[in-house]
């Protein structure tokens, strides 16, 4: 009779697969399989928080390149509306960063800038945005969500071309 536990490395796929689907918003040009698309459906970040003026959020992702290769030591900054106030994160050996930053909330702020800058010294920068406004692209919407301990998080796909 088989135990019914589940090994390391299927768990660890099944974990893969629910990161693979929470990856809402690809960054930059191409686009590598697997990485998902914004969902407009869902409610944003500026629709969901409306009575502070500051949430803590925890924004991740992963960095890889047009060969959908993980690209390490890639510094990536993410401001709202003054660069001066700028978060910044490097990323791991698989490309992954994670950035801890305070949103503006209640119609302060409804976007937040983020840049990538690699080691040999390109940089790319986009915009993303908590909530729809008038000529913003569905592509350009993050989804946000509470975490278990009550954080706001979102994840990012970001290919760098």
């Amino acid at each position: 009779m088989k135990p019914n536990t589940i090994s390391l490395r299927r768990r660890q796929l099944m974990i893969a697969g629910v990161a693979g689907a929470a990856a809402p918003a690809t960054l930059f040009a191409a686009q590598c399989a697997g990485v998902a698309s914004g969902a407009p459906g869902l409610p944003t970040f500026g629709e969901l928080v409306t009575s502070r003026t500051e949430e803590r959020l925890i924004i991740s992702g992963r960095v890889v390149g047009s060969d959908c290769k993980p690209i390490s030591g890639a510094r990536v900054d993410v401001w709202y509306s003054d660069p001066k106030d700028v978060t910044t994160a490097t990323t791991d050996a698989d490309g992954r960063f994670m950035v801890d930053t305070l949103a503006p909330t209640g119609g302060r702020s409804s976007a937040f800038k983020i840049s990538v800058s690699l080691p040999d010294g390109r940089t790319l920068t986009a915009e993303r945005h908590f909530r729809r406004e008038p000529g913003v692209a569905d592509e350009a919407l993050v989804q946000v969500h509470r975490d278990e301990a009550g954080l706001w998080r979102t994840t990012l796909g970001l290919t760098f071309a």
